[in-house]
């Protein structure tokens, strides 16, 4: 596991970037932080909230977007609306940050100068790579997770790129887990009737006795059943940090912030 690299970037504007993608020639990348942005408190909010304004939303993804490469386009931008599935899909340009190509929980893209991205403030980002050829975001919650959204990701990329999952670079983000992340029976039934070891994901009992589990764990493990050459996983949990937005520890007044990915060559 890697802590990673927390940037400061233009605007003051954060970003955690994994040490394996961050080697890759042509591209650009990262997982958001909070800060730098120009929601409530100069906050970095980047998916509709009934809190925020579209005039913030719309800023926002311009300033994360050209923290992270000036050349990059918030016009050309990937979006998809979330809905905890499985399905996963191909694009070659986006409709920018106020509209979503699909409802769907991944993205992949060939084209380069075209940002895809997935928004969470706990479930697991993803971002896969597979170098000059491709890339993809992928958005894991549990559900998503259980019902093989990861696998779909890099099976998609490698249709889209002809590679082989041995070439593919992998980055897991930040996502709730351990101590903060109390399920029931039922979540940990799930995730491992995908081949998933239970004691690779439950890192303890609650005191109410129901299993603390990391998701990034599990996504990690089928990154490795499926043959990802290079996986990098983040570590520590958004419940546990301000640096990042938490659904569960603040309710609805939680942001969401950003796994971004390009192509620049």
């Amino acid at each position: 596991m890697a802590e990673g690299t927390v940037n400061n970037d233009v605007g003051g504007i954060l970003w955690w970037r994994s040490e394996a993608l961050t080697a890759l020639d042509g591209l650009v990348h990262g997982f958001s932080c909070r800060s730098g942005g120009v929601s409530r408190g100069e906050q970095l909010n980047l998916a509709a909230r009934p809190w925020d304004t579209d005039e913030a939303l719309a800023e926002n993804w311009r300033r994360a977007l050209a923290s992270l490469h000036p050349g990059l386009s918030p016009q050309r931008l990937a979006l998809v609306s979330q809905v905890h599935g499985a399905k996963v899909v191909t694009v070659d340009r986006g409709l920018g940050p106020m509209k979503t190509v699909a409802e769907a929980d991944g993205v992949v893209c060939r084209a380069a100068g075209t940002p895809i991205a997935v928004r969470t403030a706990d479930c697991v980002p993803v971002l896969l790579a597979v170098p000059g050829r491709g890339v993809a975001a992928v958005h894991a919650g549990w559900r998503g997770t259980a019902k093989g959204v990861v696998a779909r990701g890099v099976v998609s990329l490698c249709e889209a790129t002809g590679a082989a999952p041995i070439e593919v670079v992998a980055a897991v983000g930040p996502r709730i887990a351990g101590v903060d992340y109390e399920v029931g029976d039922e979540v940990v039934e799930a995730l491992c009737a995908t081949g998933v070891a239970r004691g690779d994901i439950v890192v303890g009992r609650s005191e109410r006795r129901r299993p603390l589990v990391d998701v990034g764990l599990a996504v990690r493990s089928q990154l490795h059943a499926l043959g990802v050459g290079v996986i990098e996983v983040h570590e520590g949990s958004t419940a546990r940090s301000d640096r990042w937005w938490s659904h569960r520890r603040d309710g609805e007044r939680a942001g969401r912030q950003a796994a971004v990915i390009a192509r620049w060559a």
